[in-house]
């Protein structure tokens, strides 16, 4: 109904309302009584006139009391065939979803329902395709399905739904040209090369070895560099002249040193070279019992250890 008047209960007026014009009057005028009003009140008889029932509406009260149309004619305030209202538009708001299985068509589809203004919709899980039909905005509709999934928008304003394409007409490609670029294909080669399988001769292998760089700090962790504690000073001690020891020199061209117990023969050699410029062909080296470590030194053919040993001044 377009809407229902208040009526007026004084003795003094009386509300009306015509069917022509749907504006309530009031003329003035004198309401009959009704003789079964000082007549007790059941309770079934009392109703809400904000309620009355459609018989009410649609026939005249039985007891002849015009209390509530005040007319022999039917009171139905509905709206006139010359009256028109606009219908609400209607837009179709097209969504690609990121849908991917029953759970998530079930979220989108709880969620819609909870925007105002739609009246129908569809979820395609196929093409992850939602459409929304009703008076609703498409950036609001995009924000919603947004909150529960990734969503992009197409937005087609009334019922129309979009027209298909026409038909691509493919172009007839000219038979030369097809064969040469078949010959083209065939020159180069194959455009991919399937990989062979490795032949493996043993049941063990090995992950290929990890590349391990060098330490290339900013700035030394040392301030200063460390002396080197086993120089050619410190590994050649002093040279042995015991009778044994030059019977050595005598007889095998060699000479005996007691070297660092740390010294090794390389080392011992290198230290030979550098301290007496004599060139060492082999060194045998032995720990004595007091702790001591002694070392024979035997020299190329080339140098004569008497005489290294008179330049040194053992003998």
């Amino acid at each position: 109904m377009k809407g229902m008047h208040l009526f007026c209960a004084s003795p003094a007026s009386i509300a009306t309302c015509s069917r022509l014009d749907h504006r309530s009057m009031v003329r003035h005028g004198h309401r009959p009584l009704d003789p079964q009003k000082n007549k007790p009140v059941k309770p079934s008889d009392v109703r809400r006139k904000s309620s009355a029932h459609i018989h009410d509406l649609t026939s005249p009260p039985t007891s002849g009391s015009t209390r509530y149309l005040l007319s022999d004619r039917p009171f139905i305030d509905c709206l006139s065939d010359s009256d028109h209202v606009p219908a609400k538009p209607k837009h179709v708001v097209v969504l690609r979803v990121s849908i991917h299985c029953k759970g998530c068509k079930g979220k989108v589809r709880k969620q819609i329902p909870k925007m105002e203004g739609v009246t129908s919709f569809s979820i395609d899980l196929a093409t992850k395709k939602v459409t929304v039909i009703g008076d609703v905005i498409p950036s609001s509709v995009l924000e919603s399905v947004s909150k529960v999934k990734n969503a992009r928008l197409w937005v087609y304003k009334g019922l129309r739904q979009p027209q298909p394409m026409a038909p691509k007409v493919e172009k007839k490609s000219d038979p030369k040209a097809q064969a040469l670029k078949a010959a083209k294909a065939v020159k180069s080669g194959a455009t991919f090369k399937k990989k062979a399988k490795k032949i493996r001769t043993k049941v063990t292998f090995h992950r290929p070895r990890t590349l391990k760089k060098d330490r290339t700090p900013k700035y030394p962790r040392i301030s200063a560099p460390p002396r080197n504690k086993l120089d050619h000073y410190q590994i050649l001690k002093f040279p042995l002249t015991t009778e044994s020891a030059m019977k050595k020199i005598e007889d095998n061209n060699t000479l005996v040193f007691i070297v660092d117990i740390r010294a090794d023969k390389k080392k011992i050699k290198d230290a030979v070279k550098k301290m007496y410029d004599i060139q060492a062909k082999k060194v045998n080296t032995l720990i004595r019992p007091d702790g001591t470590k002694k070392a024979y030194v035997r020299l190329t053919p080339e140098y004569d250890a008497l005489d290294v040993a008179n330049k040194i001044g053992i003998i």
